[in-house]
């Protein structure tokens, strides 16, 4: 996979940190910045800012502004971001169906580093 291949350009952008939780926010419904902020605890305006961005630009959201005053701007996910969160819907069924034994297998890996300590 080299830097110009789609899968690694699609895959960069999925797997950063803000991406999905943004776009599922804005898949429930058309959301507004400060609705999108308050419903990703942790993230910072400027990082929040900066991913709309980046979903825009990829195509996997729109920025619709409503001119009022001052202006209203809705972010509003596409038919391309949509069928993203499908896919992404089946790690998550993935990572439910397999937390557990993820956990268990992280502990068990981490036992032999906690008698040696001990």
């Amino acid at each position: 996979m080299n830097d110009e291949c789609f899968a690694r350009l699609v895959m960069d952008r999925i797997g950063e940190r803000w991406t999905m939780l943004a776009c599922q926010q804005i898949a429930a419904g058309a959301r507004r910045f400060c609705d999108l902020k308050s419903g990703m605890e942790g993230v910072s305006g400027k990082v929040l800012s900066e991913t709309l961005m980046r979903l825009e630009r990829d195509g996997f959201i729109e920025r619709r502004v409503v001119g009022s005053r001052p202006p209203a701007v809705f972010y509003e996910i596409t038919p391309i971001g949509e069928s993203l969160l499908q896919i992404v819907q089946g790690i998550v069924d993935w990572s439910e169906r397999h937390g557990r034994h993820i956990e268990k297998a992280r502990r068990t890996y981490a036992e032999p580093e906690l008698a040696a300590a001990g």
